[in-house]
């Protein structure tokens, strides 16, 4: 897919930059981020052609041309789309150029409610994010009523996030974790973990129970009910507990297959209606399709 289009303005403009604003709505800070100084000056007349960023014309817009794994549609009603999310997919793209994401596989099968509220951003109707590497259940709303109300009340609205994941280490049966969680490296990259609470951080919460031992590789798959539901909450959590998730190389110690953790069950409170939704795989069946040989 070619990263630039050829345009022609049907009015001259004292240069580029307000031409962009006029007719893409373009903003200050797109515009320096897509054109270069010099280019920007350029003066712009009328039906003479000028090349451009796709991404700038079609700032927020989602590209149709999905190539990616096949996504399946686990539910859907009046209020939500609910999908299987596959490891190694983004949930929304951050240009027109990004494809293999799901907002772009929901535009390509023209489900296109979802996509159409919160326009302002890339997200568009999505309730949570999903890391690119974590497979599973993934909620978008298809109503801007329905997306304020659970976004505005997401501590409330969400009654149950369950995950499995595998990781290092022989955990116990049972356990419950309660840290102060912060943001850490540039534009909050990393979660920084700490039992002592500070100005910029967030008490938060997981439970999770051993479902097997695997003793030949010194791994554990467990079942996590999630709190709150930070950003990277569970794998900082896990790591700083002692037990990083396996593949996970931003909070483990090695690498080993694909991020190992899986979005199985989510449900939320709407409008007096308790919705859930599990995804159409086991743990077994997850734990195989990741090539995880535990047989043995």
């Amino acid at each position: 897919m070619t990263n630039t289009i050829d345009f022609c303005f049907l009015e001259n403009y004292s240069d580029l930059e307000h031409a962009c604003k006029k007719c893409f709505l373009s903003s200050k800070n797109q515009i320096k981020k897509y054109l270069g100084a010099k280019q920007r000056h350029l003066k712009v007349m009328a039906q003479k052609q000028y090349t451009l960023p796709i991404d700038l014309v079609n700032f927020l817009v989602i590209n149709p041309n999905y190539t990616g794994l096949n996504i399946n549609i686990i539910d859907e009603n009046e209020n939500f789309i609910v999908l299987e999310k596959p490891s190694l997919i983004h949930c929304f793209p951050q240009s027109y150029c990004e494809t293999d994401n799901c907002l772009s596989y929901l535009r390509k099968k023209n489900k296109l409610e979802a996509l159409n509220i919160n326009k302002e951003n890339y997200d568009r109707g999505l309730l949570y994010r999903l890391d690119y590497e974590t497979s599973g259940v993934l909620v978008l709303a298809k109503n801007l009523n329905c997306y304020q109300y659970v976004r505005e009340n997401s501590s409330s609205s969400f009654i149950k996030k369950l995950y499995y994941a595998l990781v290092h280490g022989h955990v116990p049966e049972n356990e419950k974790l309660s840290h102060e969680l912060s943001g850490s490296m540039e534009k909050g990259k990393k979660t920084k973990v700490s039992q002592e609470k500070t100005a910029s951080s967030k008490k938060c919460t997981l439970e999770y129970k051993k479902i097997e031992y695997f003793e030949k590789h010194d791994m554990s798959l467990i079942e996590i009910h999630l709190g709150q539901g930070y950003r990277h909450q569970i794998r900082a959590q896990l790591a700083y507990r002692g037990f990083p998730l396996v593949g996970d190389g931003l909070y483990g110690k090695t690498e080993y297959l694909s991020l190992m953790l899986h979005a199985h069950t989510y449900a939320l409170e709407w409008q007096g209606e308790n919705f859930q939704w599990s995804s159409l795989i086991s743990s077994d069946q997850w734990l195989k399709a990741s090539g995880f040989e535990y047989s043995g």
